[in-house]
């Protein structure tokens, strides 16, 4: 389906200039369809705004980036998107997956913030136990004990490597 859609727009386009909505869903079907390179120019196009197709945008976007190892861009789109709530969906997913790219990168400082502020915010998330995996990965590296024993203490429902994660850091 997204590839017709694709071919109709692009048609059109070629004629004629198309509309955000156009434009959007173009971009749209083009990440669907994991054509990372056009689907990410597609969306460059569209501006980024504080509203809810801004987020939509900036978070379809950065999905293209992460696929083009164009992480950089991809953690900022993806702060962005968290920062608005038009989307609670999003902005969930957008949280973690900033979360996720901060620890993967090396923003180990940010990547323990944001993992502690998603785990107090998101506790029923599809996305807590590899929040608090993350999160447990951290602090078993860090020299700072009592530190991590609070924020650990702080984590409601702890899966398994995080009560692992614990009993580590206690006896340290």
């Amino acid at each position: 389906a997204y590839d017709t859609v694709i071919r109709y727009l692009k048609a059109r386009q070629q004629a004629d200039s198309l509309s955000y909505s156009q434009q959007y869903k173009l971009a749209f079907s083009y990440l669907k369809e994991a054509q990372y390179k056009p689907a990410s120019a597609a969306f460059q196009v569209l501006p980024v705004q504080e509203d809810s197709l801004g987020q939509q945008v900036a978070y379809h976007l950065a999905e293209a980036y992460v696929q083009l190892k164009a992480n950089a861009k991809a953690r900022n789109l993806f702060e962005f998107a968290s920062s608005l709530s038009f989307d609670t969906a999003i902005q969930e997913q957008a949280a973690f997956r900033y979360a996720k790219l901060s620890y993967d990168e090396g923003y180990q400082k940010t990547a323990k913030a944001r993992l502690q502020a998603f785990i107090q915010k998101y506790p029923e998330s599809a996305y807590i136990d590899e929040a608090q995996n993350l999160l447990g990965d951290l602090l078993l590296n860090t020299k700072n004990y009592q530190q991590a024993l609070s924020i650990i203490e702080q984590v409601p429902d702890m899966n398994t490597k995080m009560q692992k994660a614990y009993q580590q850091i206690a006896y340290q």
